[in-house]
Formats: structure tokens, C-alpha cells, sequence
């Protein structure tokens, strides 16, 4: 159960130095945090990197490749210690297991040697050629996260005299990092894990692919004030790609998988799809680039002469007047969006139509894949603003495994429960449909359909902060009252502050933080003179800026990164 105290002040002590007990056995292993052994699984050469025993159970970590990819391999197992031998399983990048290695264990060492590896499915065996391994034992101070060893406060990065830091990308899972930096001669840089690249005139939407093995990012030559530059090309993995006279910045997409990359260009008047490094068809236009979770499928919308089409794996569908909202399920074997034809509006589920409203948005499944639900509009008076390019109706409800819920003026964030036994979202009423659909004189929370008493003003509910626990057992929000910002945890209202966002829960669902800042901008409350953590409503030390954070998997540290004096460092929190 989360428990909720008074708020009280804690603070990190200076620069703390975690001593390591690594015993080293072969003459070759790099001295770098990362030991590195070089060996063969039969006839294939592979790389083993940072095999970690993690606690005082003898549970160990690490992980591997073939040296002719660049995909790791997670091995995770145990010591045996009656009988000096080590079993350890090899799980693949969506955590399915692959794999058995078997070897043995040398107390004196602290070492083990990978003797044979398995195929269950397949039925085969090959033998393992490596030296021994010496494990890096972490002690009791050091705090982990996967493979990779953190020290509790570890300054990462000094901003260079005349530099200006515009945006800040960070694994909180490894310790790769990536730095956007105005140059004082006003080009632009990238710091990739220290190193510094090529200044550009223009350098936009940088990103890492969720395995945290690829990076990309867009450069603009020749480029005016407002950001209009004559050419653009992708970087990826520091290597420069072909130059196109567009390419959008918002849609650099990686698979979830690491495995495929992909990106809209323009020239010559066209749009298309560049996947892989192979252009695609040319449109008048494109948008929506979307993978599904397991890396098989890929899906965008495309515009050809007025009418919207949407593009699966290479296959168009019929022509709507237009689409949107294209999602895949999480386990990757359901496909849907949204499509208008004839004044009205409908959902395509897996290539079926379905009932028709006066418009339809927020199509969500459920994380286990087997609810899907989105909210619908309907009345007489529908009207579409042409500004907006959504339209604004009487009466919107939520239309859940195909049955219609209770009607509201408004509907915002629909979301469900990790569990998916739960559903939250945002509701108003006396809404304004000349203005814009959000304008409604209250707000509330409608959760598992039961409406909260408390009601909010325009903007005073933070859509994105919804959240369930991991457990689904606990449900929170960020809300604004008098220019003051509070958590609502389980109904019940957390401290004030100036400014409160990106609310996050434990793995294990006992803890919760989020960034809060004081003496805040009238017109920006994201803008503050100082950035704090506050941890199960303990506050931490205060800062210039706090980036992104999250809790470890291990659910006995939380880890952020803060700029302080120009410098940026990590802090890794106890709980």
C-alpha cells in the first residue's frame, strides 16, 4: 500500500565514489565499467558485455551478441552454490526466452565458465568456447539497473562557456545519453554519450530506438530564421543519409523492436515513406507512421487527390475523406482506426466497419489486448471547425467492447487500468461548441463510470497525468486549483506546489514521484526558477532543471537526471 506523510526535506550528499569488489581473473578484460569477453558459441564468434551478480541470492545478469550484429541477448540465471554449477537463461528483445547456457562456478574466483548451450525448441547443442568470466559483485551502495552499474550521484556532462542546452534525450535504463547544444557561432551539436558531432545549420526531433541501440536524428542546411532550410537528411547511427527538400520533424520512427527505421521525405512536390533505407510509394501527403509492438507490421495514412487512405504493410484500404488514429493493439494482433465518409464517422477493427456516429477519437485497447473502446459524438448540431480539423457535438460517450456508455458534453483521455478491469477519463459538462471542444465550464473525473464530486475549471486537469499503478490497484491525477498544483492519489489531494508534472508509479506500485518546481511563470507553469523530485511527498534538493526520471526495475531506487551550475548529473535515490 503507497503511504502517504507529511512532506519533508531530504537531501543527496556530494559526490559519493561506490567502491566495486571486482576480482579480475583474465589479463585481457577492459578496466571500463563494461568488462568485455570475446568467445564462440559452436562456430560463431560473439561478445559478452557486463556479467553482473546482482545480490546476495547469487542471481546473475548480463548479455551478449554475435559479433556480426548489433542486437543483445539478455542472459539471466543463477549460481549454484552446493553444487558449483550456473544455469542461465537467454531471453531475446521482446523478452522471449531463446535460450539455456549451463556452466560452472569458481568460488576462489568468483568467476564461471560457460561450458554448452540450447535450444529447447529447436532440440540442438553447441558447445561454448569463452575464458572464465569474473563476475562484478555490487555492493549493498551501488545501485543497478539491468546490466549496467550507476554510482549514486555521478556528474555526466559540463555544458562548454557560450553553449546553450536546447533539449536533453536519456536513458534512464543504461547510461547513454543525448545532448541538442547551440553552438555560440549559432549552429547546432549533438553530444551522443560525450561525444560531440558535425555543427549543423539545423538539427531537429533526435531520437534513440527503444533498445537503446540505434540513434537518429534530422539536420537542415542552409537554413533561414524560421527554421525553413533548402535541404534536410537523417542521420542514423552518425552516418548521413540521402538529401530530400522536406522531411518531417515530428516522425522519426523507430520500431518498438529496434529492428526497422523509418521516416517521411518530400521532393519534387511528393511525400513518401523512407523504411529501411528503401523509399516507398509517393503521395501528396502522409502522416501517422505507425509500428506495431512486435516490429511485424507498419502502417501510415496517405493523401492522393483529396481522399485518405491508410497504408499496412504496403496494402492500401478504400479511399475515406479522411482518417486518423491509427493504433495497433499490444500484443500486435489488432489494427483500427478512424475514417469519415459521408458525413459520418466509423471505426475500422481489423478491416470491419463499424457502427457509424457523428465523430469518433481516442480509440484505446486495453494493455492486455482484449478490450478496445474510444469515445463518440453524436447530435444534430454537430460542427466542424475547419481550424481545428475535428468536429464539436451535443453529446460524447464511451463506446466500450461495442457497448455505448453514459453521455457527457465532453470526453477526454479515456484510459484503462494495466489490467484492463478499470477505466478513467476526463468529463465536462455545459460545454461551448462554437469555441473549441475542451471549453466547458467543469470538469471531473469519471472512474470505473462513477463521477468524482470534485469539479475543476478549464485547464485545471492535467490530461496526460491519468494514471493506474501497475497493480491497477491505485489511480492518480495532477489538478490545479488557484494557480496550485496537487496530486490526487486514490481520491485524496497530495501538497501544493507552483508547478506538478509527469506523475509516475513504482514497478511494484508501493511508491509514487513526480517533478514539482516553485516561483513558476504566470504564463508558463512548466517554467520555474527551480525543479524538484517529490518522492512519496518527500522533496529532494533543488535544481535548475530536472529531466527525464523513473523508478529502476529493481523497485529500490529511483533515477533522475538534474542540471545544476551548467553541469548535468545523475542521481540515483534510494527509497
Amino acid at each position: 500500500m503507497i503511504n502517504i506523510i507529511k512532506s519533508n526535506k531530504f537531501t543527496f550528499s556530494s559526490l559519493s565514489f561506490v567502491i566495486l569488489l571486482i576480482i579480475f581473473f583474465i589479463p585481457s578484460t577492459s578496466n571500463s565499467q563494461q568488462s568485455q569477453y570475446q568467445g564462440k558459441i559452436g562456430s560463431y564468434p560473439i561478445v559478452i558485455e557486463a556479467f553482473n551478480l546482482l545480490d546476495d541470492n547469487q542471481t546473475i545478469k548480463g548479455r551478449y551478441r554475435y559479433q556480426n550484429k548489433d542486437v543483445w541477448l539478455i542472459l539471466k540465471g543463477k549460481i549454484d552454490l552446493k553444487n558449483n554449477s550456473v544455469s542461465i537463461d537467454e531471453y531475446d528483445e521482446n523478452n522471449v526466452k531463446t535460450g539455456i547456457f549451463t556452466g560452472e562456478y569458481d568460488k576462489k574466483s568468483n568467476s564461471i565458465k560457460l561450458t554448452s548451450w540450447s535450444n529447447p525448441k529447436k532440440k540442438t547443442s553447441l558447445k561454448v568456447y569463452l575464458p572464465s568470466i569474473n563476475l562484478i559483485k555490487i555492493s549493498k551502495q551501488e545501485k543497478i539497473s539491468g546490466v549496467t552499474n550507476f554510482l549514486k550521484t555521478e556528474k555526466i556532462y559540463t555544458i562548454p562557456n557560450g553553449y546553450k542546452l536546447v533539449e536533453i534525450k536519456i536513458l534512464t535504463s543504461s547510461k547513454r545519453y543525448a545532448l541538442l547544444l547551440k553552438t555560440p557561432e549559432g549552429k547546432y551539436t549533438v553530444v551522443l554519450d560525450g561525444k560531440e558531432s558535425k555543427k549543423y545549420d539545423g538539427l531537429y526531433g533526435f531520437t534513440f530506438s527503444p533498445d537503446g541501440q540505434h540513434f537518429a536524428y534530422i539536420v537542415g542546411e542552409d537554413c533561414m530564421y524560421y527554421n525553413e532550410c533548402s535541404k534536410y537528411f537523417v542521420v542514423l547511427d552518425e552516418k548521413e543519409g540521402k538529401k530530400y527538400d522536406y522531411i518531417d520533424k515530428n516522425n522519426l520512427t523507430f520500431s518498438p523492436n529496434g529492428q526497422h527505421f523509418a521516416y517521411i521525405a518530400r521532393k519534387e512536390g511528393k511525400s513518401f515513406v523512407i523504411l529501411d533505407g528503401k523509399r516507398k510509394k509517393s503521395y501528396d501527403d502522409i502522416n501517422n507512421l505507425t509500428f506495431s509492438p512486435d516490429g511485424q507490421h507498419f502502417a501510415y495514412i496517405a493523401r492522393e487527390k483529396g481522399k485518405y487512405a491508410v497504408v499496412l504493410n504496403g496494402k492500401e484500404s478504400e479511399k475515406y475523406d479522411i482518417a486518423y488514429n491509427l493504433i495497433f493493439s499490444p500484443d500486435g494482433q489488432h489494427f483500427a482506426y478512424v475514417a469519415r465518409k459521408e458525413g459520418k464517422s466509423f471505426v475500422i477493427l481489423d478491416g470491419k466497419r463499424k457502427k457509424s456516429y457523428d465523430d469518433i477519437n481516442n480509440l484505446t485497447f486495453s494493455p492486455d489486448s482484449q478490450h478496445f473502446a474510444y469515445v463518440a459524438g453524436i447530435g444534430k448540431d454537430c460542427v466542424y471547425i475547419l481550424n481545428l480539423y475535428e468536429y464539436q457535438c451535443l453529446k460524447y460517450f464511451v463506446v466500450l467492447d461495442g457497448k455505448e456508455g453514459e453521455k457527457y458534453d465532453g470526453i477526454y483521455n479515456f484510459i484503462f487500468s494495466p489490467n484492463g478491469q478499470h477505466i478513467a477519463y476526463i468529463a465536462g459538462e455545459n460545454c461551448n461548441i462554437y469555441l473549441r471542444p475542451e471549453y466547458c465550464s467543469k470538469y471531473f473525473i469519471v472512474l470505473d463510470n462513477k463521477k468524482s464530486s470534485k469539479k475543476y475549471e478549464y485547464g485545471d486537469i492535467d490530461e496526460s497525468s491519468l494514471k493506474f499503478s501497475p497493480n491497477s490497484q491505485h489511480f492518480a491525477y495532477i489538478a490545479r486549483e488557484k494557480r496550485k498544483y496537487a496530486v490526487v492519489l486514490n481520491g485524496k489531494e497530495n501538497e501544493k506546489y507552483d508547478s506538478a508534472y509527469n506523475l509516475i508509479f513504482s514497478p511494484d506500485s508501493q511508491h509514487f514521484a513526480y517533478i514539482a518546481g516553485k516561483d513558476c511563470m504566470y504564463y508558463n507553469d512548466n517554467e520555474c526558477s527551480k525543479y524538484f523530485i517529490v518522492l512519496d511527498n518527500k522533496e529532494s534538493e533543488e535544481y535548475d532543471k530536472i529531466y527525464q526520471f523513473n523508478f529502476l526495475e529493481n523497485n529500490k531506487n529511483l533515477i533522475y537526471f538534474v542540471l545544476k551550475n551548467n553541469e548535468i548529473w545523475r542521481i540515483v535515490e534510494e527509497l
